[in-house]
Formats: C-alpha cells, structure tokens, sequence
C-alpha cells in the first residue's frame, strides 16, 4: 500500500513482489532467511531493486551477527537497496535485527507533528526517520479496503518507495 500502490503509494509505478516470510506477525528467522535468499536468487540485479522489511528480531547485545544480519548485508553488496524497521519498543534499535546490520537503511518513525514517536526504537544505528503514526494505506479485505495504522512498519515503506 504506502511504497506502491496507485492509491497512496509514494512509488506509484513501481513493479512490487510480495515475499511472504511469516504466517502472522511472527515466524522463524529461517524464514526470514529464505525470503532475503529468494530475492538475490530472483532478482533481476539490473534493475533497481528494493527490499523493504517491516520486521523486527531482538538478539543480546553481545551475540555476534545473525545469519539475517549478514544476508542483508548480501543483498546490499549484490546492489540491492535494503530498508528496515527499526522496531517498535521504544529503546535503541542496535538490539534488533535486521535494524542493527551496517548497511541497510534503518527507519525510525515520527508521529504526525514530526516528532520521533514514543514507540519507535532509536539510536546510532537508525538511519532516518519517516511518518509512522495514523498512516492511512491500503488494506486487505478489498480493493478499497484502507486502515490507519501505526509504527516503524509503517514509516519503512515511505523510505523504501523513495530508494525505489
């Protein structure tokens, strides 16, 4: 809805492919794995191409790099564009993974007065910050379903369909 759709979307002519990697709202990091994998085996590296990931996964400070962590940093030596949540629990985003890989592109969230929103994570490895709070998009349901939504889920497609 907000990276493509002809609707609200901030890239409207842009090609989306939807990578389904979890069944709800959660799911195996292998799973995650796979769908970053799928991408730079399917890809057509030609083009410009986005990941967009509105996920989130808290390690320990002192685990060592996910296998996450480095598929994404993959993918954007492979030249594609990764953006990432930076995650919605209002502490420092160096925590979560894929937020805290070096090379991607990690969004933060503002509320509608452009104020970082008191969800979203922060901190030196947050790259920008985008509209997160009272989003309206597009909707499953119907092709006019629409909702307002809130959080770095959010405010990660408005990066993603700038990159586009």
């Amino acid at each position: 809805g907000t990276i493509g759709s002809k609707t609200f979307g901030v890239a409207k002519k842009a090609n989306l492919v939807a990578v389904k990697v979890y069944d709800g709202n959660t799911g195996p990091d292998e799973d995650v794995l796979a769908g970053v994998e799928w991408v730079l085996d399917n890809a057509d590296l030609s083009k410009n191409n986005v990941i967009s990931m509105s996920l989130s996964a808290d390690y320990p400070e002192e685990e060592p790099a996910s296998f996450i962590d480095q598929a994404v940093s993959r993918a954007v030596d492979e030249g594609i564009v990764v953006v990432v949540a930076a995650g919605n629990d209002s502490k420092d985003a160096c925590l979560g993974s894929p937020a805290r890989a070096p090379k991607v592109i990690t969004v933060g969230a503002t509320t509608v007065a452009d104020e970082l929103a008191s969800y979203s994570n922060f901190g030196k490895c947050v790259d920008i910050l985008a509209p997160g709070s009272r989003v309206l998009s597009t909707w499953k349901g119907s092709k006019n379903a629409t909702n307002t939504i809130s959080g770095t889920s959010m405010a990660t497609p408005h990066v993603a369909g700038l990159s586009a």
